[in-house]
């Protein structure tokens, strides 16, 4: 492996190049992590063109193209055939493969556990990993967004809940918030520390809820600081680039040293990382 990476409308700001450049650096391993600013839909037969013709191993994928890089594969992982949403692209017996390494994220940060009624907050890429990596361990989920016809797109492709899944107005989303169990932000709210909110709105959460905040920042944003002081467990962004990152390591034939030099990395970028150890 010779080199990653990042396509999105906002690659050159994510996190993902400085983590992947350190790790490499840590495990002494000699491959790069490049960005590549794609936004505009018509340069991604050049993304294309770039893994199939060898100028990049593999191609992490970020927004708004998770769901392109499903269709764009020959094969793929059971996650994307089930999600439709791939966030990894790379040669795989001369066939462009895809997987989704957030919805293997998100079960290991959760541990394989159940929860009772959830809150998901989006309906991008992120609330796509988040819901089809916990069916079958939600029993009530509740989606909501801004764009209420993409949250009720997104409910329509789940199955396995049983009936149990439904939308509510963004406008609405706080109400009974204390009743839910488990509150994921799969939106980009948090991320930026001059404009932090939390992204349920106002209300509080009941004192067992867990939330899964997939933001991640240097510094600490309105979610870790709310449950930080109502003792609420916490699963970080950063716990869940992490895994991300992690669940990479063996597809793309990188070294089992990878992962420890990941944490090693994420620490020396945010010393405060509060769950990578998970």
């Amino acid at each position: 492996m010779s080199s990653l990476t990042l396509v999105g409308s906002h690659a050159s700001t994510a996190m993902s190049p400085a983590l992947w450049t350190r790790a490499f650096e840590i495990a002494d391993v000699p491959s790069r992590y490049d960005a590549w600013e794609v936004a505009d839909v018509a340069d991604l037969p050049d993304v294309e063109d770039a893994l199939r013709g060898g100028r990049t191993d593999a191609a992490n994928v970020t927004m708004p193209w998770k769901h392109w890089a499903a269709t764009v594969a020959d094969e793929a992982d059971p996650d994307v055939v089930v999600s439709g949403v791939a966030n990894l692209l790379f040669l795989r017996s001369g066939a462009l493969f895809a997987m989704n390494t957030d919805i293997a994220a998100v079960r290991a940060a959760t541990s394989g556990r159940t929860f009772g009624s959830t809150l998901l907050l989006g309906a991008g890429g992120a609330a796509h990993a988040a819901a089809f990596a916990l069916r079958g361990h939600i029993e009530r989920l509740v989606v909501s967004d801004v764009d209420s016809l993409a949250a009720e797109s997104l409910v329509g492709e789940l199955d396995g809940f049983d009936g149990s899944a439904s939308v509510v107005d963004w406008s609405d989303r706080a109400v009974d918030l204390e009743c839910y169990d488990l509150v994921i932000n799969a939106t980009p709210i948090g991320r930026d520390g001059s404009e932090d909110q939390l992204a349920w709105g106002a209300g509080e959460l009941g004192p067992t809820a867990t939330v899964y905040d997939f933001v991640y920042a240097d510094t600490r944003n309105a979610a870790e600081s709310y449950a930080a002081d109502r003792g609420i467990e916490l699963i970080d962004g950063w716990t869940h680039l992490f895994h991300q990152a992690d669940a990479m390591v063996r597809p793309l034939g990188l070294p089992d040293r990878m992962s420890d030099a990941l944490r090693r990395s994420i620490r020396e970028i945010c010393p405060a990382a509060a769950g990578i150890n998970r």
